[in-house]
């Protein structure tokens, strides 16, 4: 709904175009943070910067702009960097993420494959790699934005050649360059994450509060850069291997008899299988850890029998509509956790576990960021 006025009233620049798509109005050259400190080591970056009073806070209800901010750069290895951005006034929350970050930082300049240049007026971060000068990075552009409960950053690419960014449906691998918007993390579903893709090649994101904390790998091939990804988030989990085989699942089973007939029937039409899933039939009231006393009494001593074959067995979970949704990053949790599934394993034995859980789309947002579980 932007028009010149409103759009000149915030201090913007208007400036209509024929091309669709296009945007209208722009940020001012000047819009955003400048340096008020700086100091540099060989393992890093700290500075202060303060938004540039000169254009007024967007006064977004209960979502006022930041004026001093402060920013760290970290020279983690020779193809790994940090950046991180954030309010040095008021603790915000941080996921508890854990990471394996190097021990020790490269302070060797000559050993790094980048370097890291600060733009003023408005503040940004080039990232440059040595090999190629190419800028990986560079957010020195106009429209930084850092507020209670909005945050957006953009950057110009080296590349219209983009993937990944998940939990949204693409028809293409490469992404649409023209102005065209993603969400992350939540299935489309605000609020959220998203990015928004422009064709200079630039990318925008934008997220509701929290803080920008960017980790980078250098690679330089693909295989590299997935090598040093892993080995900061960790590997992942290498599966069993009747794992990928297979697979029977289907809801639906009157009792035991039912799986065991069906089992029966699969041997002898010589038919591949390997995994047997449980449904949720097999529950008491649809209760997590509870049998059905009554029509899967047999059921551990079947699952006995097929597992003395060879078979694996799989139950499922459930979350039901009236649940709770503990907080497994706790200790005290995850050791509950392990002993409820322990305590079913003494009842009937399995080979794996089926999560199946509801996705929580609202919150009070204001509990949300003060007062994380």
């Amino acid at each position: 709904n932007a028009d010149e006025t409103k759009c000149k009233a915030r201090g913007c620049l208007w400036e209509p175009s024929n091309l669709e798509r296009v945007p209208w109005c722009f940020y001012p050259q000047d819009y955003g943070y400048t340096f008020t400190t700086f100091s540099q080591t060989d393992s890093g970056i700290t500075l202060d910067i303060s938004r540039n009073a000169k254009h007024k806070s967007t006064n977004r209800p209960g979502s006022p702009d930041i004026n001093n901010l402060r920013v760290q750069v970290f020279y983690l290895s020779s193809d790994m960097l940090r950046f991180k951005i954030w309010d040095p006034a008021t603790e915000r929350y941080e996921v508890p993420v854990p990471l394996n970050v190097p021990a020790n930082p490269e302070t060797d300049e000559n050993k790094r494959m980048y370097k890291v240049e600060l733009t003023n007026n408005p503040f940004g971060i080039r990232v440059i790699r040595k090999s190629t000068g190419t800028a990986i990075w560079d957010s020195s552009v106009p429209g930084f934005t850092f507020s209670d409960l909005f945050i957006q950053v953009s950057t110009k690419l080296s590349s219209e050649f983009v993937y990944g960014f998940g939990e949204t449906e693409h028809p293409t691998y490469k992404h649409n360059f023209n102005y065209h918007t993603w969400g992350m993390f939540a299935k489309d579903q605000p609020p959220g994450v998203n990015v928004t893709f422009q064709p200079t090649p630039a990318i925008t994101y934008r997220t509701l509060g929290g803080i920008l904390d960017f980790f980078m790998v250098l690679g330089p091939t693909p295989e590299m850069v997935v090598e040093e990804y892993t080995a900061l988030i960790g590997r992942p989990v290498l599966p069993a291997y009747w794992s990928l085989g297979f697979q029977l699942c289907r809801y639906g089973y009157a009792n035991d008899t039912e799986i065991k007939n069906l089992y029966e029937d699969m041997k002898a039409a010589g038919i591949p299988y390997d995994v047997q899933y449980g449904d949720i039939d097999y529950m008491e009231r649809q209760l997590d850890f509870v049998l059905d006393e009554v029509n899967f009494k047999g059921l551990p001593a079947l699952v006995d029998s097929m597992r003395a074959e060879g078979m694996r067995f799989i139950f499922i979970l459930l979350y039901r509509a009236y649940a709770a949704f503990p907080d497994f990053f706790r200790t005290s949790t995850a050791l509950w956790w392990q002993k409820e599934i322990s305590d079913f394993y003494n009842v009937v034995k399995f080979d794996g576990i089926w999560i199946v859980s509801k996705i929580i789309l609202k919150y009070d947002r204001t509990k949300y960021y003060s007062n994380p579980m």
